[in-house]
């Protein structure tokens, strides 16, 4: 996945087909090595690197950081795809190691890079830049964004191009100038995740890092956001996970949905085919309770680096409604829509998880019978809105933005008329291996829409992309 980022220059989007049946051959970014000499043109002009020779050294921030699950090193894939490209061989060192008798490219934090202005305290977590300083370079960025410069760099200014796992473009240069290149940016989206089932993929753990280093080549941040989800109750459907129907559904019935006949009921698992009785307070209640201990226990076996930020509150799968008893339809013919319900429960639990926790958010769906914004009722600040863009009710194949997906695009436009904070999860492809939906799987990827889509959901101030 490319993310959109906010350069000098307009972005721009690149399309990647999903993997699901993928070759087993990886190709092999490392290839010819040339000798440490630097080459000058006629003019004087620069160069990196020119008929497989160059005098650059690449300098990694002594707290050189590593990407989180795959341990990528932002010098390392400076080096590789440097070498790669030129045939050149760029010498490695620290910058505590390096004697400053060459030009260098600075990759990190470095000291250098903070004498030339670069003010790493004031980065967000996934801003990055690059920058020439004299006949040097500079590619740096924060917390987790050192990698970004660097993935920007050989993609926007050399032509590298990742598609899939074992599908990628590495132009061969017989010169790399160097020229006044000054360039920073930070992705449009703080989680960037494409859904790809790479999981039911059937991969090697060796080819599973490689798919993970594929993602991050393309700015893909699902291990590393700046908004961490708590695995602990899950990250959709996770109603029964705060009030189980195993433990509560015989001595408290009214927390579970009413059917049309009057009926309370449960679903046969713990993730569908049943909701709550919203309405209840009770059950924001039983909700609070089981979030404190959810967070608790995060807290006590994570170090504080990796404490979650979100907690996923959200409706079950496979049901078309929330409640049926009186006081929910009340609620819902009041507003319009069952995301009534819905805000009437998690409102409650967003506003007193913040007179504890004021770092915490809360992430609910709008999905299904709820995916249409309520008429009055407004979220709390510190709770998502995780709109769902089904497949079963939007023209797929086209934008949001087409005629097609007209009223798609009045509900994703309502929730942000009312100031919710929207998080998006999106169905771009329709030929996920073993499904879900559709067995035997299909070919299709809506390589028209998720462009044209990604823009629209920046300009309509969604937060994260799944």
């Amino acid at each position: 996945m490319h993310d959109l980022t906010t350069p000098s220059t307009p972005p721009t989007l690149t399309h990647h087909n999903s993997m699901e049946h993928a070759s087993a051959l990886a190709v092999c970014l490392l290839t010819a090595f040339g000798q440490s000499l630097f080459a000058q043109s006629e003019t004087g002009s620069g160069f990196l690197a020119k008929d497989g020779k160059t005098l650059y050294t690449i300098v990694a921030a002594d707290n050189e950081p590593r990407t989180a699950a795959t341990g990528q090193v932002a010098s390392v894939e400076l080096k590789d795809h440097l070498e790669a490209i030129s045939g050149a061989t760029f010498p490695l060192v620290k910058e505590s190691e390096f004697d400053g008798k060459s030009p260098a490219l600075y990759v990190g934090p470095t000291k250098f890079a903070q004498a030339n202005g670069v003010k790493f305290d004031s980065l967000s977590q996934e801003s990055w830049l690059y920058k020439r300083v004299g006949e040097n370079l500079i590619l740096a960025g924060g917390k987790t964004a050192t990698i970004y410069a660097v993935c920007e760099f050989l993609e926007r200014e050399l032509g590298c191009r990742w598609f899939t796992l074992d599908s990628s473009w590495t132009p061969k240069l017989s010169e790399i100038p160097l020229k006044n290149w000054n360039r920073s940016g930070k992705p449009a989206f703080m989680l960037r995740e494409l859904y790809t089932s790479h999981w039911a993929w059937g991969l090697t753990d060796e080819r599973h890092q490689d798919y993970l280093k594929f993602v991050k080549r393309n700015r893909g941040n699902q291990m590393d956001s700046p908004l961490p989800i708590s695995r602990r109750p899950g990250t959709c459907h996770t109603f029964y996970q705060y009030v189980s129907w195993k433990k509560l559904f015989g001595d408290h019935p009214e927390y579970f949905s009413m059917n049309e006949k009057g009926e309370r009921f449960h679903g046969p698992n713990m993730h569908s085919k049943g909701q709550l009785c919203l309405s209840n307070p009770e059950v924001a209640e039983v909700m609070l309770a089981r979030l404190r201990e959810f967070i608790a226990k995060d807290r006590r076996e994570l170090p504080r680096e990796k404490w979650p930020v979100v907690y996923d509150i959200s409706q079950n799968d496979n049901f078309p409604y929330i409640c049926k008893c009186p006081n929910c339809t009340k609620i819902t013919q009041r507003e319009g829509s069952e995301s009534a319900l819905t805000l009437t429960c998690m409102n409650k639990v967003a506003r007193e998880i913040a007179k504890e926790y004021p770092e915490i958010i809360i992430q609910t769906f709008a999905y299904v019978s709820t995916e249409r914004a309520p008429k009055t009722i407004r979220p709390e600040p510190n709770l998502f809105i995780r709109w769902c863009d089904l497949y079963t009710r939007s023209d797929c194949y086209r934008p949001i933005t087409s005629p097609f997906n007209a009223s798609r695009k009045e509900q994703l436009d309502g929730w942000k008329a009312v100031g919710a904070n929207i998080v998006l999860w999106d169905y771009w492809n329709m030929g996920i291996l073993k499904g879900p939906y559709f067995k035997p799987p299909r070919v299709e990827t809506m390589v028209d829409a998720i462009a044209p889509d990604l823009r629209y959901f920046h300009e309509a101030g969604v937060i994260s992309y799944f």
